[in-house]
């Protein structure tokens, strides 16, 4: 059973050499607090509020997750034995007794009526989350997470997959305020030397190329991807046109600088930095949210607010 699935569905370097990565993933629904730990990547992921409890019963109930190493308990936070034999044979048996328990009694809940923000809820140890996750910041993640002795066995393979699909991409080039908008693809034409963006093999501007992008993103919350620009544009004007925007999916957005470090004369004078730009580094670097060397779309959006 292969639970952890990783892809890369967009990967940049401006001419500073800053990387931005953007992942698709499907992981392993407990270890994802761990995840949310690392506060300098942009997460978007499946919510249990959003998708029906019959689709988190399709997707998992007849193959639950299960732990990858069966560890045997011991003082500190990480096993170094495993079960083995009938303790391995009886664990396993548990576990499945139990997942299959908390399926049953979710679906009876919903029966009953219960609102799915609830009745999913006791499936997640069972469960498989996706998610979105963009940064330019990689370094400290796959520092920690790819230290075998140190790392739950789970979280230790998904790291391990993110950083081999990291090594063999090769990303593209972008010069000043060209886009990093995953789910979108880009192509230089030779006509005019420029990147035109394309959804669904049509050409779009870069206004609607940044519309289809962050629905697109925040469309892994119901686990679907529909990327027409019909519905795009729905799900667009849903999470940002009422008084309470959900800006998160925006921060998987960006655009490219040209320079990645304030000149004297932008630290002197912070109104003459960048549009989106939110502080300068004591090195001089430029930071819009987490992002080293783009400007977060979402910075954008907040400035309209």
């Amino acid at each position: 059973m292969q639970v952890n699935k990783v892809k890369i569905i967009q990967d940049s370097i401006n001419i500073s050499g800053d990387r931005m990565t953007t992942y698709e993933i499907e992981t392993y629904r407990y270890i994802w607090a761990e995840v949310l730990t690392h506060k300098m990547l942009a997460k978007n992921a499946q919510s249990s509020r959003a998708v029906p409890v019959t689709g988190v019963f399709n997707v998992n109930a007849k193959n639950p997750v299960e732990p990858i190493v069966w560890g045997k308990n011991k003082s500190g936070m990480s096993a170094s034995e495993q079960l083995s034999g009938e303790q391995l044979e009886k664990a396993r048996a548990v576990w499945q007794e139990a997942s299959e328990a908390v399926f049953a009694y979710s679906m009876d809940l919903s029966d009953l009526g219960l609102h799915k923000m609830w009745s999913n809820r006791i499936t997640e140890p069972f469960s498989r989350i996706k998610a979105v996750v963009s940064g330019t910041e990689w370094d400290n993640f796959f520092w920690l997470r790819t230290d075998k002795e140190a790392v739950q066995p789970e979280f230790y393979e998904l790291a391990c997959m993110m950083q081999e699909a990291r090594d063999k991409s090769v990303p593209f080039l972008l010069r000043q305020n060209e886009l990093h908008v995953p789910y979108i693809d880009r192509q230089v034409e030779a006509r005019d030397g420029l990147v035109h963006y394309y959804s669904n093999n049509t050409e779009v501007s870069m206004q609607d190329a940044m519309k289809i992008s962050a629905s697109c993103v925040a469309q892994v919350s119901y686990r679907k991807l529909d990327s027409t620009y019909a519905k795009a544009m729905e799900i667009y004007d849903k999470l940002f046109s009422g008084p309470k925007p959900h800006l998160s999916p925006t921060e998987s957005i960006a655009i490219a600088l040209d320079n990645n470090k304030a000149s004297l004369l932008q630290r002197v004078f912070p109104d003459r930095l960048p549009e989106g730009v939110s502080h300068v580094d004591r090195n001089g670097y430029l930071w819009s949210g987490n992002l080293k060397g783009f400007v977060q779309y979402r910075k954008l959006m907040e400035l309209k607010q």
